[in-house]
């Protein structure tokens, strides 16, 4: 028997393709879905019921959302408003063909949609929500309203925010409101048809929200998917002719899936060691003090960037690109680029090479 959220899901694909069909591929070419989890406080438990609003540079909101049984919500965002320079060809970004129906339907069951871009008019049919009914234009507007009156004035947009990241107000009965910038962790390309025509959608995903109830303390952000922490080389003193592992923590989700590659490069001895899974969230890779090695110390340094579908090993072209773009060097201030890499840090330790006693 097929439940209510997926009837609701199945019906709400069905409109989402219409709709896309109807706008053609420059609108959603120019449009992200924003996705991200409400939890509470010790992180296991999904808030339901809380409004999500977020803003752009200007302070004024441009969707909002309610989050459904599982702390889920999606948005409907301007590309622009995520500052993020489109690469062609749609750069390092993970490419996927599941198309709308991941949207709606995947990790997240997004049945309470987006509003301010058309998607929840597009959707009315397949809805009882009382507040698509009205709408688009008006159902904005009541949102709205009713956001910007409970923050006072509404306007929490800021001009310094690193690419990919948002200020985002989200509200829950007996909750502290949060009100904070989110970062993405996680972008998509999906490409699919719709109405004989060829389209492409972005979807990201945002830093999990931790909302406090009374006397928990305050509400946040937690920023920690997808960095690396724990950077260690061993032995960080190495002879020629030694064997050095490199290990570190890059913690990834559950869902949605994040397959990605990560490498290490070796400064001065300018060669790249790939790091395969080692259990958990760690990271290890190894390599050989070759004789050819430079003495001395030199900076080892971690990225990672997405695993395109059907690839099991690491990509020279793409590690190439990023040696040559300065992804790697230690000296250089480290911007996070969503469409060429997924690691929202670089991972640094030193290594000395010394020469063998002689005998």
């Amino acid at each position: 028997m097929i439940s209510g959220n997926r009837i609701r899901s199945i019906a709400l694909a069905a409109a989402l393709l219409s709709f896309f069909s109807a706008h053609g591929a420059a609108w959603a070419a120019d449009t992200a879905f924003v996705t991200g989890v409400v939890l509470s406080r010790s992180g296991k438990e999904p808030v339901a019921g809380a409004t999500v609003a977020v803003y752009d540079q200007g302070g004024k909101v441009i969707d909002y959302a309610k989050t459904d049984i599982d702390g889920s919500y999606v948005l409907a965002v301007p590309w622009s408003a995520l500052r993020i320079k489109k690469a062609a060809g749609g750069g390092f970004v993970r490419k996927v063909g599941s198309g709308v129906t991941r949207i709606t339907g995947g990790i997240s069951r997004m049945a309470s949609g987006p509003l301010k871009a058309g998607i929840r008019a597009a959707a009315a049919a397949a809805s009882a929500d009382p507040v698509l009914k009205l709408g688009a234009q008006a159902a904005a507007g009541l949102a709205t309203s009713a956001i910007d009156t409970a923050s006072g004035s509404g306007k929490r947009g800021r001009s310094d925010l690193a690419p990919g990241a948002m200020w985002l107000r989200i509200s829950a009965t007996g909750r502290e409101d949060l009100v904070s910038p989110a970062q993405l962790y996680w972008l998509e390309r999906e490409e699919h048809r719709a109405g004989g025509k060829a389209l492409e959608a972005y979807l990201a995903w945002l830093d999990p929200a931790v909302l406090a109830v009374g006397g928990e303390g305050a509400s946040s952000v937690d920023p920690g998917l997808m960095r690396f922490s724990s950077v260690r080389v061993e032995p960080g003193i190495a002879e020629v002719g030694a064997e050095v592992t490199i290990s570190a923590r890059f913690p990834t989700p559950t869902e949605p899936r994040t397959p990605v590659r990560v490498v290490a490069k070796i400064e001065r001895a300018n060669i790249l060691v790939p790091l395969e899974p080692a259990g958990g969230d760690r990271y290890q890779g190894k390599f050989v003090v070759g004789k050819r090695f430079p003495l001395n110390d030199m900076m080892v340094t971690l990225l990672a960037y997405a695993q395109q579908e059907g690839e099991t090993g690491p990509d020279p072209k793409v590690e190439s690109t990023l040696a040559k773009a300065g992804f790697f060097e230690a000296d250089r201030e480290y911007v996070f680029d969503p469409m060429r890499v997924v690691s929202r840090n670089r991972g640094q330790a030193s290594l000395t090479v010394v020469r063998p006693p002689r005998r």
